[in-house]
């Protein structure tokens, strides 16, 4: 890969949404590891709720984390330059750089009140706290704190996502 942008935040951080900004900006490919996950559970008889998203992403990292980075690049159409969205492991994020002639990633740093207020918003209105908190300490989304402190930048993603977008942005013509 030519170029990779690696975007790292705790559920609800806005992960997502600052990437499909970005992708349209750069004209840049984006790629979800959610996303990917959510098309191959139901290929594999799967629920497609957010534990056994969680489960099934944890069940690939825990037998082949390359494999599984190939495989979003495939479901993604491997292009030379891609955005990823997602990313939730140390393996993962280093093969990405690993593989790539550039690698800049960011870390979406959001408080965990915003990050509940947002799930809530976005659709899962019958969201308690308790069931936000479950999701939030799976283990899949244990390595993702570990992960802020070897991203190129931190964004305080309590900023609007316009700010954030621009900030990346600048970020990327350096």
């Amino acid at each position: 890969m030519e170029k990779s942008i690696i975007f790292i935040g705790r559920i609800c951080s806005g992960k997502s949404s600052l990437s499909k900004l970005v992708s349209e900006a750069t004209g840049i490919s984006k790629s979800s590891f959610g996303g990917y996950l959510a098309k191959l559970a139901p290929i594999l008889g799967l629920k497609s709720d957010r534990k056994s998203l969680q489960d099934l992403g944890q069940s690939l990292i825990d037998n082949d984390p390359e494999k599984f980075l190939i495989d979003v690049l495939e479901f993604s159409g491997s292009p030379d330059e891609i955005i990823f969205e997602g990313v939730r492991h140390k393996i993962i994020k280093e093969k990405i750089e690993e593989n790539s002639k550039l690698a800049i990633s960011f870390y979406i740093d959001v408080q965990s009140d915003v990050r509940f207020k947002r799930g809530v918003q976005r659709g899962d209105s019958n969201l308690s706290r308790e069931e936000f908190l479950k999701w939030d300490i799976h283990i899949v989304e244990m390595e993702i704190e570990n992960l802020k402190q070897s991203c190129s930048y931190i964004l305080d993603g309590n900023e609007s996502l316009s700010k954030l977008r621009d900030q990346v942005l600048l970020y990327l013509k350096e």
